[in-house]
């Protein structure tokens, strides 16, 4: 088990810390302190760390092939936006192009000779109407929200889908949906469960997680006893509370010197952090007959690229 040293309680100790809390705090709960970090990493914190580390939050879904072509926006995408959608047929992996609905004179096929899709409402629509394999939709992935480690259970030892935690809150029940999170670096979401037994401190899960490791968490269904940030960003994170403190407090002048502290952390930083890939990007164009031609039939997929 690794050094716990990202947890929330930590967060929250930093901010007391910084913020010159007295041991006595009556103003704000634990639980407020993390609803206050979640308001601000929610909003320009979020903004300032998918600036350089574009893809932290990156992932998608797989839908089965429907009827309708509808497929749902996930309910957790940050701001209910896509980053990509895809057409997967065994391992082909097939581009969908974004058209605006205005632009549509079928209810079957797109206004281009690939397939596409548009926004309807939080659904996204493909056409034509996939009929084999399945939709992948791209997000970023809101993260969890910040609870305190006494609301989540870390594991202690893994036994296939039974894992051993250090004690169980009393919420947690048979048929509750937890969220498996990586304890350390990259505090990741790994997974999804429902539990289906709990005896004493073990807890048998609807399916066994392969990348969850002792040291790691289960937590309610959004939830997170570790913030999900890279490391760097912890010190924004506290600064930016601690500004927020003190502008409910009223302390004007500490405030201001807090937001100018913070400014300076911030350029520190981004003078240090650089964006994950720095070449600049490449154009992949689609190779000959690589796109359905106007009038196949729903059946055929434009060439895509293979896994």
């Amino acid at each position: 088990m690794g050094a716990n040293r990202y947890t929330t309680d930590q967060l929250i100790s930093g901010i007391e810390l910084v913020s010159h809390m007295p041991l006595s705090n009556a103003t704000f709960t634990p639980e407020q302190i993390l609803q206050l970090a979640d308001w601000e990493l929610e909003t320009a914190l979020m903004s300032q760390i998918l600036s350089i580390r574009a893809g932290y939050y990156l992932e998608y879904v797989d839908y089965e092939q429907v009827e309708s072509g509808l497929y749902p926006i996930p309910a957790d995408a940050i701001a209910g936006a896509l980053s990509n959608v895809e057409l997967i047929q065994n391992t082909t992996i097939i581009p969908v192009n974004q058209i605006e609905e205005s632009e549509q004179y079928s209810t079957i096929s797109p206004t281009s000779t690939s397939y596409g899709f548009f926004i309807k409402g939080n659904m996204v629509q493909i056409l034509p109407k996939p009929n084999v394999g399945f939709a992948r939709l791209w997000y970023l992935r809101r993260p969890n929200s910040m609870v305190l480690t006494t609301a989540a259970a870390q594991i202690t030892a893994i036994n296939g889908a039974t894992v051993t935690v250090s004690s169980l809150p009393s919420t947690y029940a048979i048929d509750t949906v937890i969220n498996v999170c990586q304890d350390q670096p990259t505090f990741d979401m790994l997974s999804e469960r429902v539990i289906t037994n709990i005896a004493g401190t073990d807890v048998t899960l609807d399916e066994a997680v392969d990348t969850m490791v002792v040291g790691d968490w289960i937590a309610l269904q959004n939830q997170t006893p570790v913030p999900q940030i890279p490391v760097e960003f912890r010190p924004l994170l506290i600064q930016r509370v601690v500004v927020k403190v003190y502008e409910l407090q009223g302390y004007l002048p500490k405030m201001q010197v807090a937001q100018k502290k913070l400014e300076e952390m911030e350029k520190q930083l981004f003078s240090l952090i650089t964006p994950r890939v720095q070449n600049q990007t490449k154009v992949i164009m689609p190779v000959n007959g690589g796109f359905m031609n106007a009038g196949r039939s729903r059946g055929n997929f434009p060439a895509g690229r293979h896994g």
